[in-house]
């Protein structure tokens, strides 16, 4: 888990352990290709421009924050689950 505001690292964390996650969590990326990627992010940021910025990651899900715990919790649930090459959603609770 990343995120660059240590308060919403150490809540997402402490939301997601409690679930059951095994969570580990950076305040700078660390982006791993052989990991499954999920996007939270409070701005704008739409398919077209998230592809040209992370194309090199297999990152099938971005997620608008604020969102819910237990809405959190099932997309996470999500994309642990096989994901195609061309499957992908988003999340937009604007």
């Amino acid at each position: 888990m990343v995120d660059d505001d240590t308060d919403v690292n150490t809540t997402i964390r402490t939301v997601l352990e409690a679930n059951g996650f095994n969570v580990d969590s950076y305040e700078d990326p660390l982006l791993d290709k052989t990991v499954k990627i999920c996007f939270l992010t409070a701005g704008e940021m739409y398919y077209g421009a998230y592809d040209d910025i992370f194309s090199s990651l297999d990152a099938k899900c971005l997620i608008r924050k604020p969102i819910e715990n237990g809405q959190l919790i099932e997309r996470i649930n999500e994309i642990i689950r096989p994901i195609s090459t061309t499957e992908r959603f988003s999340i937009d609770e604007a």
